[in-house]
């Protein structure tokens, strides 16, 4: 079954939200993410991700904000329910496929929920 759309409600939107991801989170490396997790406080899995200018120009990042929402889209159900994430994408990594962008979240998803899920 294919998820439904990518809702404003499954986003996260505010600096406090980005930041209390970023201080609670759990931190999993992978390829070309850096992937941070923590319990919110909703029953959304919601999504941050954050671009820096070092990834590229505006169609770069605009191009890996885009993939990546996708990605998380599929396979959001993979994640507890209540789960915050916030994605950074690393420098040189805003061309990759949709797969493996997927893959590398599915794997950080599989880590958080095995190893730090409560």
């Amino acid at each position: 079954m294919t998820p439904g759309p990518f809702t404003p409600d499954q986003r996260l939107r505010r600096s406090v939200q980005f930041k209390r991801v970023l201080q609670e989170g759990r931190k999993i490396h992978t390829r070309n993410l850096l992937v941070f997790a923590v319990a919110g406080p909703s029953e959304e899995r919601r999504l941050g991700i954050t671009v820096t200018r070092k990834v590229g120009n505006a169609v770069f990042r605009n191009r890996a904000k885009r993939v990546i929402r996708e990605a998380f889209r599929r396979i959001r159900n993979d994640l507890p329910p209540g789960t915050d994430v916030v994605i950074i994408v690393k420098r040189g990594t805003a061309w990759a496929s949709l797969e493996r962008y997927q893959k590398d979240m599915a794997h950080a998803f599989r880590i958080y929920t095995r190893h730090y899920h409560h």
